[in-house]
C-alpha cells in the first residue's frame, strides 16, 4: 500500500472550554438513550490536496477541514426563544400578507410548550405585535389573536425593527433557551447603514438570525450577509413554496440544532500563512491566527471549509506543521456546555510523493471558490463595484476551468460557464448604470445646479431588467446552497 505522507490526526474527544491549556483529557458523559458522549455531537477532520510538500520550494497548499454533526436527536431539546420580524411594508400588500399571517400562526403552532416567541414587524414604522410570550395553552390562543391583525402599508425599514427584534430577545433571555431571530422580507430596506451594526450585536450576543427572501425585490446581499455573520441561514422562497413551508422548515431546523455559536480558530505553524478561508472574509490577528463564524449544525449534517496556505521551503525528509484547528461550539444536544474539536495538519518535505494529488479536494475546493466568488462579486456589485466584481469573476473562472480540465469534472465546467454568464450580466448593468450616472451629471448641469443641489442618481442595479435581476438571484440562491451546511 503506497505511503501517503499526510500526518493529519482528529482528536475527537470534545474539551470543555474551561480546561486548562494543554490538557487532552475528555469530559466524560454517561452513554444512555437520553445523552450520547459529547465527543459525537462534532467531529473536525482535515484532508490536504496533495500527498507531501516538494522540498525548498514555496508551496500553496489546500486543506479541507470538515465538521462533521452526529445523527443525535436530543430527548428533550432546550427551549426556543423564536422573534419572528416580518415585513409588513406595502409591497406585502394582498398574497404575501395573508401568507405571512397564516405562516406565522403556522409556525407559532409548530413550537412547544415552554418555547417563547415575540413578533415584530415593519413597514414605515415599527410594532411589537406580540412581546416575548412563552407558548402554553393560556397563551397560544391570545397570540394568534395578534397575528392576525399582521396588515400591510407604508415603507421598509428593515434595520428598525431587526434592532427592535434584538432588543426584544437580548433584554430578557429566556434561562436555557436558544436564541433565534427569523427574518422575512419582499423589499429593499429604505437604510441599511445600521445593519452590520446589528449583525455584529447579534453574533455577540449569541442569537443567530435567519433571512427567507420572498418576491423580486429583496436585497439578496444583505439578507446573506445577516445569516452568515450571525451562524443563520439563508433561504430564497421560490414561486413554488410557501411562507408557511419555509417556517415550518425553519422550526425544524432549530429544533434540530445540536451545535450553535460554533467559530473555527485556525493556528497557522512556522513558515507557513492562511491566504484566504474560502468564502469568509478572515483577517490574522497578532499571533497570525484566523478566527471564522460558522452557520450552526443540526443533526446529520456536515460543512466543509477550505484553507488556503502559503508554505515556505523546507528541507528534504523534513515534517512540515502547517495548521493547527479548534472547533469550538455550544452543545444543544445533551446541555454538555461549550465544547471543543481539535485537530492537526502535518505533511513531509519530499520528492517521493510531491506528485500525488487528491482531486476530491481539488474539485471541492473548486467548487468552493466558484460559489464565494458569485455571492462576494454580487455583493460588489451592489455597491457599485463593478470593476471590483469583474476581476473576481474572470480570475475564478480562470481557475476554476483549469480546475475543471485538470480533473475531468464536469460540474466545475458549468461553474466556470455560470462566472461567465454572470461577468456578462453585470458589465451588461455596468453599462446601463454608468449611462443613468452621466444623465443624472448632465440634467444637474442643464439645470445649473450651482446651489450644491444634485439630481438623485440610481443604486447600482436599479435600472437592471427583470430578467436580468432574475438571473442574478438564481446564481446567488445556488451559490449560498452550496456554502451551508448539507
Amino acid at each position: 500500500m503506497r505511503r501517503i505522507a499526510l500526518l493529519a490526526l482528529s482528536l475527537l474527544a470534545a474539551l470543555p472550554a474551561c480546561r486548562p491549556a494543554g490538557s487532552q483529557t475528555p469530559t466524560a458523559v454517561p452513554t444512555t438513550d437520553a445523552a450520547r458522549p459529547a465527543a459525537t455531537l462534532v467531529g473536525l477532520t482535515a484532508t490536504l490536496d496533495r500527498g507531501s510538500l516538494p522540498p525548498d520550494t514555496t508551496t500553496r497548499v489546500v486543506a479541507q477541514l470538515r465538521l462533521d454533526a452526529g445523527a443525535i436527536a436530543p430527548a428533550a431539546r432546550p427551549p426556543v426563544d423564536l422573534a419572528l420580524v416580518i415585513d409588513t411594508s406595502g409591497s406585502m400588500i394582498g398574497e404575501p400578507i395573508a401568507q405571512a399571517r397564516d405562516a406565522a400562526i403556522a409556525m407559532l403552532e409548530g413550537l412547544r410548550p415552554g418555547d417563547r416567541i415575540t413578533v415584530v414587524t415593519f413597514d414605515t414604522r415599527v410594532q411589537v405585535l406580540v412581546a416575548p410570550t412563552v407558548v402554553g395553552p393560556q397563551t397560544s390562543a391570545n397570540i394568534a389573536t395578534q397575528l392576525q391583525q399582521m396588515q400591510a402599508r407604508g415603507t421598509t425599514d428593515l434595520a428598525a425593527g431587526l434592532a427592535t427584534a434584538l432588543q426584544q430577545v437580548a433584554s430578557a433571555p429566556l434561562p436555557g433557551g436558544a436564541a433565534r431571530i427569523v427574518v422575512l422580507g419582499d423589499g429593499v430596506p429604505n437604510d441599511a447603514s445600521t445593519i452590520p451594526q446589528l449583525v455584529a450585536q447579534a453574533a455577540a450576543s449569541n442569537i443567530a438570525i435567519s433571512a427567507l427572501g420572498l418576491g423580486l425585490e429583496y436585497d439578496e446581499t444583505l439578507l446573506a450577509q445577516l445569516a452568515r455573520g450571525t451562524g443563520g441561514r439563508f433561504h430564497r422562497i421560490g414561486e413554488d413554496e410557501t411562507i408557511a413551508a419555509a417556517f415550518r422548515d425553519e422550526v425544524f431546523r432549530i429544533e434540530s440544532v445540536i451545535a450553535t455559536n460554533l467559530v473555527l480558530q485556525l493556528h497557522p505553524g512556522p513558515g507557513v500563512t492562511i491566504a484566504r478561508v474560502v468564502g469568509y472574509a478572515s483577517a490574522p490577528d497578532t499571533s497570525r491566527a484566523h478566527s471564522v463564524r460558522l452557520t450552526d449544525l443540526s443533526a446529520g449534517q456536515h460543512q466543509d471549509i477550505f484553507v488556503e496556505l502559503e508554505v515556505a521551503g523546507h528541507a528534504e525528509g523534513a515534517p512540515v506543521e502547517l495548521l493547527d484547528a479548534i472547533a469550538s461550539y455550544d452543545d444543544r444536544a445533551t446541555n454538555a456546555g461549550h465544547l471543543e474539536q481539535r485537530t492537526f495538519v502535518g505533511a513531509e518535505a519530499t520528492v517521493e510523493h510531491a506528485h500525488e494529488r487528491n482531486l476530491e479536494v481539488e474539485r471541492a475546493a473548486a467548487s468552493a471558490r466558484a460559489a464565494a466568488a458569485t455571492v462576494e462579486a454580487i455583493a460588489q456589485s451592489r455597491i457599485g463595484d463593478f470593476a471590483g466584481a469583474d476581476t473576481l469573476l474572470r480570475d475564478t473562472e480562470t481557475a476554476v476551468r483549469a480546475a475543471a480540465k485538470e480533473t475531468g469534472d464536469e460540474a466545475l465546467t458549468r461553474s466556470a460557464d455560470e462566472l461567465a454568464g454572470l461577468r456578462k450580466t453585470l458589465a451588461g448593468e455596468r453599462k446601463r448604470y454608468e449611462k443613468a450616472l452621466a444623465d443624472a451629471e448632465r440634467e444637474a448641469r442643464r439645470h445649473g445646479a450651482g446651489d450644491g443641489t444634485r439630481a438623485p442618481t440610481p443604486a447600482p442595479h436599479a435600472t437592471m431588467p427583470p430578467s436580468d435581476r432574475d438571473e442574478v438571484r438564481r446564481v446567488h440562491d445556488k451559490a449560498m446552497d452550496a456554502m451551508q451546511p448539507r
